[in-house]
């Protein structure tokens, strides 16, 4: 009698993180929250909010460039609108990541852990996480306006444990970076580590400073 109610249950549960349109990074106790809930499936960050088009970062001689191409932005519609279109987003997506889009390169990474694109892939997602992780931190170094958006993103791959080994420790290094330089997600985030004491000691008062600093900035 329990095995149905449970699938239910399950099943509603997915259906429902399949459309939410929330904030990357909430932290939750993992025993209590799967794993495949545990970050937001669409629209982790709205570009055009945070994201200076203008800063986007050439390859030049390096081997990992960010672009936010016609391309990405097409797949990424197919890939969380109600109409997805995961075979064509995959191949939008797949001849950048080959060329060392990071941000192709990560999406794509995502499919994979979802099941998006074969449910027998955790191998590959765990191929394009590693290797993403390793791009956001070479654009890092050299990115100007979008520092603070490569350091929030690196940092919540140590959070979740995208391509690394989980470290909540590694995660509030780069999101205090990310959030002394302005980035709202990384406030959310930063306010998370304190309020649960993930990384570093249990703050509330910092946790709360954290959240109405994000708040302030539109973070939802």
């Amino acid at each position: 009698v329990f095995k149905p109610i449970k699938n239910s249950v399950i099943n509603a549960v997915l259906e429902m993180s399949h459309t939410l349109n929330s904030v990357d990074c909430e932290i939750k106790d993992d025993d209590v929250i799967p794993e495949h809930i545990s970050e937001p499936d669409s629209a982790e960050i709205p570009d055009e909010d945070f994201i200076p088009q203008e800063d986007e970062q050439p390859r030049g001689q390096r081997k990992y460039y960010a672009r936010w191409s016609d391309e990405y932005k097409e797949a990424r519609v197919l890939i969380w609108s109600e109409d997805s279109d995961y075979t064509q987003a995959y191949e939008l997506l797949k001849p950048e990541a080959d060329d060392g889009n990071v941000l192709a390169i990560y999406e794509l990474a995502k499919m994979y852990a979802r099941g998006f694109l074969g449910e027998d892939n955790k191998d590959i997602a765990k191929k394009y996480y590693r290797t993403a992780l390793a791009g956001f931190i070479e654009v890092e170094q050299t990115a100007d306006k979008l520092k603070p958006f490569f350091q929030y993103r690196i940092g919540a791959m140590y959070n979740y444990g995208q391509g690394t080994e989980q470290s909540y420790t590694e995660a509030f290094k780069w999101f205090q970076s990310s959030a002394a330089a302005g980035n709202p997600y990384a406030m959310f985030a930063l306010g998370n580590l304190y309020n649960y004491g993930k990384g570093v000691e249990k703050d509330v008062i910092k946790a709360f400073d954290w959240y109405r600093q994000a708040a302030e900035k539109n973070n939802p």
